[in-house]
């Protein structure tokens, strides 16, 4: 008993909670301004040997000052600090010669002109100056800027390699056949756009073609008001289209690009190839795209450490395994984020490193780490339309559905032609409001025929408007998707994705129960 009044009285508790309270502040501070400030693995495990050697200073110091007129320093309390800081030292010593090894050749790599990742084989893009026919002032800085825009956005994404402006100006000023300069840069993907004006009326033509073989890869033709030209809005909505219909992750080139590695073996594939596979996962999904994905990937940071973008991919490939249960290994979050953290580390101005990051604190409930990285991978390439729009549905299931909603929208804009998984937040949405015909239209315009989730929110929207007839018809073909659905939705989908909406859940599970689909959701 003389030990706990002892305790009692030199408020041991008191001071071990104020401290305990402090430090988990700062964890969480570390945790969402990790990935902006580029903190590594190592960096963070530093911090936490500091935040523990400092706990057992305060230990020591309200052992001994914490009874009321005990303040005078003996022998005894410096000697036990002395230990406390010298074993602290030791213990931060070596994790930051440690955390200084594994970062030391990405430095290396960073100071050298090549930049953090490793194009071999990968082939080359360039956006030749559009021509402009008329003798419009407006009409010629109409098309300058808008291929300016374009070779700026496709710029953005960490996939795509694309030649700077200036070289191409430089070889289309000697050269006119946009084959010849396309060999001449060594590009293989071109550009071109052509501008012009008839009456009132602006003609807009742009194709990608592969210089190897002379094939129309992509083509557009759209007319507008003459009078927008001069508009920057205008140009620049223009530009945003193109560069996410051609460039996103399931745009046109990644397309074409990636028929090439399907015959490779994952364990053959170049660095750029395991990117590509990457893609592939993106669009396709599913567990056998995933497992050659992360194989490749794994290979590709083994072979190319400083490889940024492979990291980048990789840390969406290890948190896939939690999201939606792809091949999973043991600690799947917590490999993403040390992936995902090294990525940010390697190349701090590299959208795709942030996504990742933002994706792996999602599903870790984080929510603020989650958006600091939502928000940064937005602003360095607002124009991935696939990323854009995944962050929007999970900003709205985090609890923001005004922003998500708005994100999820701009996504949507930026690429007419977008997959059917970008409408999911909206159908939530509509559906929480209990605005059944408006959630109906929204699940039949999704169609993914093969994909349970389909057949869920369709069996979700016939519940809420009383069609109990097409609902079950709905149902039976989610089961036979998904066979394990009334038995595993409520761990795999349920708790990693709306974790923060309890009330959206006891909704779905109470309309599931109206077409004999029972629900164990307990665990949320």
């Amino acid at each position: 008993m003389s030990i706990l009044n002892s305790f009692k009285r030199r408020k041991i508790g008191q001071w071990s909670l104020a401290y305990i309270t402090a430090a988990w502040v700062a964890v969480q501070l570390v945790d969402v301004l990790g990935g902006r400030w580029g903190i590594t693995e190592g960096i963070a495990r530093g911090f936490d040997l500091i935040l523990i050697t400092g706990f057992f200073l305060v230990l020591i110091v309200a052992w001994y000052h914490g009874d009321k007129g005990h303040q005078k320093v003996g022998g005894t309390e410096l000697l036990l600090i002395a230990l406390t800081l010298v074993a602290g030292s030791v213990g931060l010593f070596f994790e930051m010669r440690k955390a200084d090894e594994s970062m030391r050749p990405e430095r290396t790599a960073l100071s050298a002109e090549s930049p953090s990742r490793h194009t071999e084989g990968a082939p080359w893009m360039a956006v030749l100056p559009f021509e402009a026919h008329g003798n419009s002032d407006d009409l010629k800085s109409f098309a300058t800027n808008l291929a300016a825009s374009i070779n700026s956005g496709l710029s953005s994404f960490s996939h795509l390699l694309v030649l700077s402006r200036s070289v191409v100006e430089n070889a289309a000023e000697s050269l006119r056949d946009p084959r010849e300069i396309g060999a001449s840069v060594g590009a293989r993907y071109l550009m071109e756009g052509d501008v012009r004006s008839i009456d009132d009326q602006l003609r807009l033509t742009v194709q990608l073609t592969d210089s190897t073989d002379g094939k129309t890869v992509w083509s557009t033709k759209s007319d507008f008001k003459l009078s927008d030209a001069a508009s920057l809005q205008f140009q620049d909505a223009i530009a945003e289209r193109i560069v996410a219909t051609v460039g996103d992750s399931s745009g046109v080139v990644t397309r074409e690009l990636a028929n090439s590695i399907i015959p490779k073996s994952p364990e053959s594939m170049t660095s750029y190839e395991a990117v590509l596979q990457w893609t592939v996962n993106r669009q396709v999904g599913g567990p056998e795209v995933h497992l050659r994905a992360r194989t490749a990937l794994e290979r590709a940071v083994e072979l190319e450490p400083e490889d940024a973008v492979a990291w980048a991919c990789l840390a969406h490939v290890y948190t896939e395994e939690f999201m939606s249960n792809y091949n999973p290994l043991p600690n799947p979050l917590e490999r993403g984020l040390v992936a995902a953290r090294r990525a940010v580390a390697l190349d701090r101005t590299d959208s795709l490193a942030h996504y990742s990051l933002a994706i792996n604190r999602y599903f870790a409930k984080n929510i603020e780490a989650f958006r600091a990285a939502a928000d940064r991978s937005i602003e360095l390439n607002p124009n991935d339309a696939s990323a854009v729009a995944m962050l929007g549905m999970l900003t709205s299931f985090s609890g923001d559905w005004d922003a998500g909603m708005e994100i999820t929208k701009r996504a949507m804009q930026i690429n007419p032609d977008h997959p059917g998984y970008y409408r999911f937040g909206i159908f939530y949405d509509q559906y929480r409001k209990g605005n059944g015909a408006e959630a109906l239209d929204i699940a039949l315009q999704i169609n993914m025929p093969g994909y349970y989730v389909d057949a869920l929110v369709r069996v979700l929207a016939y519940v809420q408007i009383g069609d109990f007839e097409a609902a079950t018809k709905a149902a039976e073909e989610l089961q036979a998707l998904f066979p394990n659905f009334e038995a595993d939705f409520g761990r795999l989908g349920v708790t990693n994705w709306f974790f923060a909406q309890p009330e959206l859940i006891d909704e779905i599970a109470n309309d599931l129960l109206k077409v004999g689909l029972s629900t164990d959701w307990t665990i949320y």
